[in-house]
């Protein structure tokens, strides 16, 4: 399990070990990740390649090993009984609304909701989202980010400019 700078999740059980989260995400407590899915096209939902006798030594991390990382983008927002399931990825910037179940890919921007989640709207037009996604403010240095003027997008986007302008 890896979590980003200015990111939080106040989980109530140990996060699995196979969620990735990025920078400055917020997670309700009440919300579910890496939640572990079952496939419903074999003879059984459960596991038949585990001895019966060795099963009870082993732990969850042990049990969905190998199933696909679940990928948290930066600045992501999920709610309160939001479900994301194993091997989902969500994209930069989206909001998952509260009661939301992901079954697989957000993209940037989205507002998703539902049960399966659906792409209600987006935060900002697609170019203001391309634009916010090439200027990868969350990488700035956190004495830049904590003095971004977050109420003014243009301004963000020109300070952003600037400082990757600068860089070697």
């Amino acid at each position: 399990f890896l979590m980003g700078r200015n990111s939080y999740y106040h989980c109530r059980t140990q996060m699995p070990n196979n969620v990735i989260v990025g920078r400055h995400c917020s997670i309700n407590a009440l919300a579910l990740i890496g939640a572990v899915s079952h496939s419903l096209d074999r003879l059984t939902t459960g596991l038949l390649d585990i001895d019966a006798e060795a099963r009870d030594d082993l732990t969850e991390a042990e049990m969905v090993a190998g199933t696909s990382p679940t990928v948290i983008g930066c600045d992501v927002w999920i709610g309160a009984n939001a479900i994301v399931l194993d091997g989902c990825h969500i994209g930069h910037g989206a909001c998952v609304a509260a009661g939301a179940v992901v079954t697989g890919v957000v993209p940037p921007y989205a507002i998703m909701a539902g049960v399966p989640a659906r792409v209600l709207r987006y935060r900002f037009d697609e170019a203001t989202r391309d634009r916010l996604l090439a200027s990868r403010w969350w990488e700035l240095p956190q004495s830049v980010v904590s003095a971004l003027p977050a109420g003014d997008i243009a301004a963000v986007l020109e300070i952003c400019n600037r400082h990757w302008e600068r860089r070697p």
